[in-house]
């Protein structure tokens, strides 16, 4: 029996188009949640960039209490704070390089060559019904005819024949095209599915990994500072600096 019109090859494009329509579904789910995830991103890296502005506007006030509070009341703290906002920003560039990764390829990637495997599906499976609608057509007219008259000649039947067989043929070779079609998407997809999240996933650690260096960059300019503070909170400076400020406002 011929392989293309058994039950098993009808059930099996009919498995294989459903299971289409399934990764379509899964494809679609995963870019709205890649979307929503570069949404995000977004804000959150507008909100670091505002972050970063109100903690350099904090360090420039405590720059200007210098000249009005004495001496070492707060020892060159523009400079760790400069480190600092600067580091916040360098942070902020990755995350937008995070979010441009994710558009690029889960949103943009993945998206599009979803889109263009369902265009490719169902162009194949225009063809199919059409070549289909074809030899049953032909076919139809040829049970038809067979009691005609001018189909008495034997050269007049063959004619017809060749020409059903030649629209099975057409049609044949169009089913076994979608099958491929199907098949060709099935191992696609589980193939661009795992890329992109496995892309998206590296993206992620890099993005990590480069906030902790700069974060480890930062933390030697911060004990530094520290160290620089750490008499400034001794009690007894505190309470002396305190009433010699509280005895020079009281004298006037």
């Amino acid at each position: 029996p011929d392989l293309k019109d058994s039950p098993i090859f009808h059930g099996l494009v009919i498995e294989l188009a459903k299971a289409h329509e399934s990764s379509l579904a899964k494809t679609k789910l995963l870019v709205d949640a890649g979307q929503r995830y570069a949404r995000a991103l977004e804000t959150v890296y507008q909100t670091s960039l505002d972050f970063s502005d109100a903690v350099e506007s904090f360090g420039e006030q405590c720059g200007s209490l210098g000249d009005n509070s004495g001496p070492a009341v707060i020892p060159q703290p523009t400079v760790s704070m400069s480190r600092l906002v600067q580091s916040m920003r360098e942070v902020s560039s990755f995350l937008e390089l995070l979010r441009t990764q994710v558009e690029l390829i889960v949103c943009d990637g993945l998206g599009s060559w979803a889109d263009e495997d369902h265009r490719r599906i169902q162009d194949a499976t225009k063809v199919a019904k059409a070549r289909k609608a074809e030899y049953d057509g032909a076919r139809g007219k040829y049970v038809n005819k067979l009691g005609d008259e001018r189909m008495a000649t034997e050269e007049k039947r063959s004619m017809v024949k060749e020409q059903v067989r030649e629209k099975r043929v057409a049609s044949d070779v169009a089913r076994l095209g979608l099958a491929r079609a199907l098949v060709e998407s099935k191992t696609r997809f589980e193939i661009e599915m795992m890329t992109s999240i496995a892309s998206v996933m590296h993206a992620q650690k890099k993005y990590f990994e480069h906030g902790c260096a700069v974060g480890g960059a930062v933390d030697p300019h911060g004990m530094y500072r520290s160290s620089l503070a750490r008499p400034l909170m001794r009690p007894n400076w505190l309470t002396g600096s305190l009433g010699l400020r509280a005895r020079s406002f009281a004298s006037g």
